[in-house]
């Protein structure tokens, strides 16, 4: 679950798998064994989606979307958008432009979804690599903030993401 303050609707009315960090979205980054292949979901104010897994390969970070159209129908992913206008919470269509004081995106991974990923069903002790991210263009410019301290430049620091461990 993800959630922040925000004052206005900063996106585009973007498709599902357009670049939708052009607007404002929360990010979610997995990597399954360091080194490897890792994962990215991006979801914005208006719930459209980029799915993506990506080959970690420094210099050259070549990305696939498996989701594009064989899950339209039957969606691996569930998500849900809430945006708060002034008191009121809702999951209509808000308007891009519109005031707001915050949104909330619910979104739920099954292990199915990465099964692309090397070491994709964790057992006790496992580790994983992550980070979670939001992108906000409020001002006008891009502001990041990210769950790893170790994040510099952009989210896909792969040696810079934080550790989720499994009990």
């Amino acid at each position: 679950m993800f959630e922040g303050e925000d004052e206005r609707v900063t996106t585009k009315d973007y498709e599902d798998d357009d670049e939708i960090y052009e607007g404002d979205v929360f990010e979610f980054f997995l990597q399954t064994e360091k080194g490897k292949p890792y994962f990215e979901y991006e979801i914005n104010q208006r719930g459209r989606q980029l799915i993506l897994t990506l080959s970690g390969t420094p210099h050259r970070n070549l990305a696939w979307s498996p989701w594009r159209h064989e899950y339209k129908k039957d969606p691996l992913i569930q998500k849900k958008v809430f945006i708060k206008v002034r008191d009121k919470k809702t999951n209509m269509d808000v308007t891009p432009g519109a005031m707001i004081t915050s949104w909330t995106a619910e979104i739920f991974f099954p292990y199915e979804l990465f099964s692309l990923l090397p070491g994709s069903m964790p057992r006790p002790q496992t580790v994983w690599r992550a980070n979670f991210g939001r992108i906000d263009y409020d001002s006008g410019k891009m502001v990041q903030w990210s769950w790893s301290q170790k994040i510099k430049r952009d989210f896909h620091e792969l040696d810079n993401f934080g550790s989720i461990l499994f009990e």
